[in-house]
């Protein structure tokens, strides 16, 4: 099976790699076709790790506005061969990644669709109206019922992918509160929050938005002091999360993984909450005292966190690429007639 990971930004692309690593460990074809956009900054460091990059740049440079669909009739042309069996798309519902499998069969390509889940709150009613993808690999058995049941068949759940790279993750003791931003709540109103959070707890407080809204928190205090000298800010999350004493967030795949490193996650208030409906450890407020209060109910219902991982990304286990490569070859093939 010839299979093509399809991102437009490096990060997004994270999620699902560790599927295709495996599948060319394995004597597979795989490989990653990317459009990054100017203005979602990858990390610096990002390396696909036996992966072939089939292309590293935009379409000429330009924004996701200009990228017209004749143009990205071109660069699929140019860059994804006939014979692909599938394409992975590692965010199915923005453009251009919603219209490619309509490029596809305007192309004459017999390529078949599958969509990963890119984060843990989603827009469902969205999702149920789609119609551009053969698959859609979501991250718990949970979110099936989010389609309709003639849907079903073709909802398959397999976890996410990056989180096997935590197996080799030490977690250490918590220096610091790690505040991971989303675009909601606006930092002015997280501001005093996390100004009283520093007093009440008597623990430094670090910031590290999401990569794609990090100009919206330039301004607020952040301290760096606090974070150790072998990890970096701006690098990757996991290892910020591993040095926390605990993490304040909204509705961010950064609780699985904080709960993967066994450290407490406190969610504020915000719209995405209805994929939390499990989870015990949700802030009533915008006070320190509200958070301490969440906190308190994450350390003492690990139960209720059992379930609420199990519901959502089938558990804590490192399995989720064995998981997902099997759903592809089982699902896609049957799909391709390559059984």
């Amino acid at each position: 099976m010839r299979l093509v990971l399809f991102a437009t930004s490096l990060q997004l692309a994270d999620n699902f790699l560790p599927v295709l690593e495996l599948h060319v460990a394995r004597g597979g074809d795989g490989s990653l076709l990317l459009m990054p956009w100017t203005g979602y900054p990858p990390f610096a460091d990002f390396n696909p790790s036996h992966v072939p990059v089939l292309a590293e740049t935009p379409i000429s440079g330009l924004s996701p506005a200009d990228v017209t669909p004749a143009a990205f009739e071109t660069f699929i042309e140019e860059h994804l061969s006939a014979d692909v069996d599938l394409v992975v798309l590692a965010h199915g519902h923005s453009y251009p990644s919603n219209i490619l499998r309509r490029t596809l069969q305007k192309l004459g390509r017999r390529t078949a669709v599958a969509v990963m889940q890119h984060g843990i709150y989603q827009d469902w009613a969205a999702r149920r109206d789609e119609t551009t993808y053969d698959y859609y690999f979501c991250f718990g058995a949970r979110e099936r019922y989010q389609f309709p049941a003639a849907m079903r068949s073709r909802i398959v759940p397999v976890g996410l992918p990056r989180l096997d790279r935590m197996r080799a993750t030490p977690s250490a003791a918590g220096k610091y509160i790690l505040y991971v931003g989303q675009d909601v709540p606006e930092p002015w109103i997280v501001a005093p929050l996390l100004a009283e959070c520093r007093t009440h707890f008597k623990r430094p407080v670090v910031v590290r938005p999401h990569p794609r809204f990090a100009a919206i928190y330039d301004e607020l205090p952040n301290d760096l002091h606090a974070v150790p000298d072998d990890v970096d800010i701006d690098g990757p999350l996991v290892p910020l999360i591993a040095h926390a004493d605990f993490i304040i967030t909204a509705h961010s795949t950064a609780v699985i993984e904080a709960l993967y490193l066994q450290k407490p996650a406190v969610l504020v208030p915000n719209h995405g909450l209805t994929c939390f409906a499990q989870y015990p450890a949700l802030a009533k407020e915008f006070t320190a005292a509200a958070v301490d209060d969440a906190l308190q109910s994450a350390r003492s219902k690990p139960e209720q966190i059992e379930r609420f991982l199990n519901a959502g990304i089938g558990g804590i286990h490192y399995d989720h690429s064995e998981r997902c490569l099997e759903a592809l070859t089982l699902f896609c093939g049957r799909k391709l007639g390559l059984e």
